[in-house]
């Protein structure tokens, strides 16, 4: 009998914790995957285009850079789309080769557009 109750307990206590963390959206918080800031910066063109200069992003660990661009181009929207193709990148100083590499940790993510000059 004393089993049973500890199990409703926790059961019910599962719940209460569940219902609170459902966001202002609907969304269920308790089986999201752990999100991780992308802290991305624009330069020259690339910064015109998006309206800013940088701008933290909370994004599921794991996703990749592929993604990130996706979302950040949803996001600020189709002058940022049509400069991205044409950009560089980098995370954490380093050249991203492979844009679909996941990332599992916080990053700085450097948006470089071409640039001109010699």
């Amino acid at each position: 009998m004393v089993a049973k109750a500890m199990v409703v307990t926790d059961h019910v206590t599962d719940r209460t914790t569940a219902r609170s963390r459902v966001d202002q959206k609907g969304f269920d918080t308790v089986n999201a995957p752990e999100q991780i800031v992308w802290n991305v910066r624009y330069f020259a063109g690339a910064r015109a285009a998006a309206g800013v200069a940088e701008e933290p992003v909370s994004l599921p660990r794991g996703t990749s850079v592929r993604a990130a661009l996706e979302i950040l181009a949803t996001r600020r929207g189709e002058r940022l789309a049509k400069v991205l193709p044409a950009c560089s990148f980098l995370l954490d100083g380093v050249a991203v080769k492979d844009r679909d590499l996941p990332v599992r940790e916080p990053v700085e993510l450097d948006v470089l557009p071409p640039f001109a000059g010699g």
